[in-house]
């Protein structure tokens, strides 16, 4: 086996550590993306929620409600309101996280692409001196052929 067989070889593990990295950087990616989506879902129906609310007080049927009601409505719609600023803080967050799991998944890809290709020019130099092994092996047995030719012919 050749030197750059070998080193092909030990790269295999190389490689598998490396692509096992590349997976673990991905699953944590499409659970970043996962986990920003339900937020952006949430602060979308908290939103609407805020909206219908909103609307429900300033209707002309509800303009006889007591100050109390109003008060507590009041008092709700502020909650509400920062319950979607924590909620576009976590986004922004998110994105944040997301943005840096995408550098570091592509990051382990380029290393495991570097692995392989690593390997795949030690596996063609491997080949290609083979190959150059084996055709110095035919010309030698073609020259010891033709020498041992010519040798009979002269002691013929």
């Amino acid at each position: 086996m050749t030197k750059e067989k070998k080193r092909s070889e030990r790269l295999n593990s190389v490689g598998k550590i490396a692509s096992d990295k590349e997976q673990k950087a991905l699953s944590s990616l499409v659970e970043l993306k996962k986990a920003l989506q339900q937020a952006e879902a949430k602060l979308k129906t908290l939103r609407q929620y805020h909206f219908q609310y909103s609307n429900s007080v300033a209707k002309p049927s509800n303009a006889l409600l007591s100050a109390g009601l109003l008060v507590e409505h009041h008092r709700f719609l502020v909650n509400l309101e920062k319950s979607i600023t924590t909620q576009e803080q976590q986004i922004m967050a998110l994105k944040q996280k997301v943005e840096e799991a995408q550098a570091v998944y592509t990051q382990r890809k380029v290393e495991r692409r570097a692995v392989e290709k690593a390997q795949e020019r030690l596996l063609v130099k491997a080949e290609a001196k083979m190959r150059r092994d084996e055709q110095k092996m035919q010309d030698e047995l073609s020259q010891k052929s033709t020498n041992q030719s010519l040798f009979r012919k002269l002691l013929s």
